[in-house]
């Protein structure tokens, strides 16, 4: 059973994104300042013997403003590590992985490689992407906008299968 697919640069930056979002240490970094400057922008503000309501919106604004600043900064910088690179070669085009007695392969125009169902570390079925991770950081990223559904869901099913067989 195969499964053909394309990976864009969009589809880098968006695992690239959601990846970073779920990182606990990054979502410390926007949500402990976050915290500080909500709080002291309040306690600023009721000072000035403004209503409170007034005070939490201004707070709420100002903190606000702050996270989706630095989330920002943050797309442009991932948006500038994902220029065309040579690199990108082998990640980036056509896609086939194939589910066979051995493993799942996986084939592009420059590369094939042989994963055995042993090493497939973990399949997350996300709203956009199907990750199916060889390792902990190491994953084949395939998009659902650009696969058949239903062939798409078969697929999955039998990869989780076979996986499920291997482990024991």
């Amino acid at each position: 059973m195969t499964l053909s697919y394309e990976v864009r640069r969009i589809d880098l930056f968006s695992t690239w994104f959601t990846i970073f979002l779920r990182n606990r240490v990054m979502a410390g970094l926007v949500i402990v300042p976050f915290g500080f400057i909500l709080l002291t922008q309040f306690l600023s503000l009721r000072n000035m013997n403004l209503s409170p309501l007034t005070a939490v919106f201004v707070s709420g604004f100002t903190a606000g403003s702050y996270a989706l600043g630095f989330l920002a900064i943050q797309a442009v910088v991932a948006g500038l590590m994902l220029l065309p690179q040579k690199r990108d070669r082998g990640v980036l085009g056509a896609h086939v992985l194939e589910i066979t007695d051995e493993g799942l392969v996986e084939s592009t125009e420059v590369n094939r490689g042989l994963h055995k169902w042993a090493g497939i570390y973990k399949i997350i079925s996300g709203p956009c992407y199907l990750y199916i991770y060889t390792g902990r950081f190491a994953f084949f990223l395939v998009p659902r906008a650009r696969c058949d559904p239903t062939h798409l869901n078969f697929f999955e099913k039998e990869l989780q299968r076979r996986v499920a067989e291997s482990a024991g």
